[in-house]
């Protein structure tokens, strides 16, 4: 059976005719590629140009109202503070003694406090939402305050929270 029609021949070779119209439509298609990148390009940046302002306004409004930046930031000011308190100890003496965080300044303390609360926000966050994952969930008729046949009670101390009895 005769199988040379499928395998590559050993002396084969392009010519040059075809290999130059080969390397004009590579070039061609490079340059259309190049372009049309060109005026995605500009096209993004004269958006970009245009909402800069608002975009950043919007990004610093969702950062500043995520509880990621208020514990990033509360640990950023209490390691400032911790690294000050650390100076302070190292240059007098009389500071040693007293090397708590309620020695020298009350702000480490008030970030401490704020961290704490922060997590316990969290944590009660979390119970509500495995209690109301595992609790029966009861169904009443004839009530005013019922979205699809559930009751829901708002948990002020948790914020826009609502819980489904």
């Amino acid at each position: 059976m005769d199988i040379s029609y499928i395998t590559p021949r050993k002396n084969h070779y392009l010519s040059p005719l075809f290999e130059e119209k080969l390397k004009a439509k590579s070039e061609f298609i490079r340059q259309k590629f190049k372009e049309r990148n060109k005026k995605l390009r500009e096209k993004s940046e004269i958006i970009e140009k245009k909402h800069k302002e608002e975009i950043a306004k919007w990004s610093a409004w969702r950062y500043n109202n995520s509880p990621f930046a208020v514990n990033h930031l509360a640990k950023l000011e209490i390691f400032e503070h911790g690294v000050q308190m650390e100076n302070r100890l190292k240059r007098s003496r009389r500071c040693k003694s007293q090397a708590g965080l309620s020695s020298c300044n009350p702000k480490p303390k008030i970030l401490f406090n704020l961290q704490n609360k922060m997590r316990i926000l969290h944590q009660s966050k979390k119970n509500a939402e495995e209690k109301l994952l595992n609790s029966p969930i009861t169904y009443r008729n004839n009530s005013p305050d019922l979205k699809f046949g559930k009751k829901r009670i708002r948990i002020p101390s948790l914020g826009d929270y609502w819980k489904i009895i």
